[in-house]
């Protein structure tokens, strides 16, 4: 079937249906409260991993105190990495005004249809992630500066805030998936946590990861986002009328911001990596520790 100019098929969203309703609220309450569940079930299994592991009286603090929101956080990476690629499949072949409409898209049913799973599939995976940030936003707070300082606080309100006006508008639905997508890296850089507070901060242990971290880091952040922001650009027409005024600029600014900052970051993970950044992170975390303890 031919399918028309995507300009053409769309119909725009007006700002006003954008209200937070009390429905949205429970529900976004309702996936923070899941997130908090498996935090308490990893502080639980971290206190036994310690114990059976018989890691060093100098590592069970920041493990116990830090370490369930990073269990959290690495729990979390698997599930949208896992969502974000099968949706990412799932939604690929669709025409572009169905990639960035979904069933806002004004084209005939049996256009849509093949993919209306896939879509439903994705406005879930929205609503896990942004639960998701809810949960974690509130951690950083109470537990500040330990999980992360304002910036952390400013960059999952900015993205909170985006998430939540792609899920009211039901926009975005391609561009999502590959930007959940890059959740791959944060797995690694989870592990390589564990690694540098569990005392294998300078063995081969913490260089795999460090090396897989680097690996998922390019193939997700710099070359599947570069891909994915190719795309959002050539298909930009169709965004920008079946979403409001405010959600396509904001979009276009945030993601192409977002993808030189990644090759920016990408271009740091490589210095550190010449520069043997393993053992060197964990003589700075070493260094700050009895800095910390010193202080006290």
């Amino acid at each position: 079937m031919e399918v028309p100019d995507e300009s053409l098929m769309v119909s725009p969203i007006p700002l006003s249906s954008l209200v937070i309703t009390r429905e949205s609220v429970w529900d976004a309450l309702m996936f923070a409260l899941m997130w908090e569940l498996v935090n308490r079930v990893s502080r639980v299994g971290i206190q036994k991993m310690v114990e059976v592991l018989k890691v060093s009286e100098r590592y069970r603090g920041s493990l116990i105190a830090t370490g369930p929101s990073y269990m959290t956080s690495v729990i979390h990476s698997l599930v949208m990495t896992y969502r974000g690629y099968r949706d990412l499949w799932g939604i690929w072949p669709s025409p572009p005004v169905v990639q960035m409409c979904g069933s806002k898209a004004n084209v005939p049913w049996e256009v849509i249809a093949p993919y209306a799973g896939t879509l439903e599939g994705i406005y879930l995976t929205a609503r896990i992630f942004f639960g998701y940030m809810l949960y974690d936003t509130a951690h950083v707070i109470v537990e500040f500066p330990q999980l992360g300082g304002m910036d952390m606080v400013l960059h999952h309100v900015v993205f909170m805030g985006g998430i939540y006006l792609g899920i009211v508008s039901r926009a975005m639905y391609f561009p999502f998936t590959w930007l959940i997508s890059t959740e791959l890296s944060t797995i690694f850089l989870n592990l390589r946590w564990f690694c540098a507070k569990s005392g294998y901060g300078e063995g081969k242990e913490i260089a795999v990861v460090s090396y897989l971290f680097a690996a998922a880091f390019l193939f997700s952040r710099v070359l599947l986002f570069g891909y994915g922001l190719v795309h959002f650009w050539m298909h930009r027409a169709a965004l920008s009328v079946c979403s409001t005024a405010f959600l396509y600029p904001a979009t276009r600014f945030i993601v192409t911001g977002g993808y030189f900052l990644n090759v920016f970051w990408f271009g740091k993970i490589l210095q550190v990596a010449a520069r043997g950044g393993a053992r060197k992170s964990m003589e700075h975390d070493h260094t700050k520790e009895a800095a910390d303890a010193k202080s006290k």
